[in-house]
């Protein structure tokens, strides 16, 4: 089953005004598309992977030694900043790092691992311990792609 999502697709309209000068001003008109379908237009993509339903959880960037990190989050597995709504850990023999993971219609990246991170099982990274421990652990279907090299 697809999921359809709507997105905002801008045109311009290019008017004369009196003086004879031109003025662009954006329109949104709405569609509804799959998010497949919106994806390979925004990116090229060789293929969408569909993981079935993965183990989420969540852990934080906090730094102080504990249960989420050893009390460095200065940077993830893959030398990129860990950055709340974009960093999730994977299994990299799963999901190669780099790639776009989708879950429950965010995109995020696969640039971190961990320990307890296996197989098809997925980290979110939060900004707090607080936010990481509400969203606990849920179970959901996931898909990543694998994109051309340019």
């Amino acid at each position: 089953m697809r999921k359809a999502i709507s997105c905002i697709v801008l045109s311009t309209i290019v008017a004369m005004s009196l003086s004879s000068a031109i003025a662009s001003a954006p329109v949104a008109r709405e569609c509804d598309i799959s998010e497949e379908q919106h994806l390979m237009q925004t990116e090229p993509v060789v293929e969408i992977i569909s993981l079935g339903e993965c183990k989420i959880s969540a852990y934080c960037k906090e730094n102080y030694p504990h249960i989420c990190n050893n009390g460095d989050s200065s940077q993830t597995a893959t030398g990129t900043v860990p950055l709340a709504g974009r960093t999730v850990a994977v299994d990299p023999k799963v999901i190669p790092y780099g790639s776009e993971v989708i879950i429950n219609g965010h995109t995020y990246i696969a640039e971190d691992c961990g320990g307890a991170i296996k197989g098809n099982r997925i980290d979110i990274l939060f900004d707090t311990h607080q936010e990481a421990i509400e969203f606990g652990i849920q179970y959901t279907n996931v898909s990543y792609l694998i994109k051309e090299s340019v």
